[in-house]
């Protein structure tokens, strides 16, 4: 499965990742955009995994937080 997931990657990625760059963008990042929305997917992908393989939904609820408060200090 692994190898189908490199070779054809899920289509609702970089719409995603498109539609969260927009939104740095409107917030005046230029640039960054990019990296920033990239960084923000992997955070959510990180804590979205640990809280699967730890089974403690408490660890997406304190990094969504941590990510909220990241997003209003940029």
């Amino acid at each position: 499965m692994a190898g189908r997931w490199r070779k054809n990657p899920p289509r609702f990625w970089p719409p995603m990742l498109d539609w969260i760059e927009q939104q740095f963008r409107e917030l005046g990042k230029g640039k960054e955009s990019p990296d920033l929305a990239l960084y923000l997917v992997s955070a959510l992908q990180r804590a979205s995994l640990l809280t699967h393989a730890f089974k403690k939904p408490d660890l997406i609820v304190r990094e969504a937080g941590l990510l909220k408060e990241w997003v209003y200090v940029l």
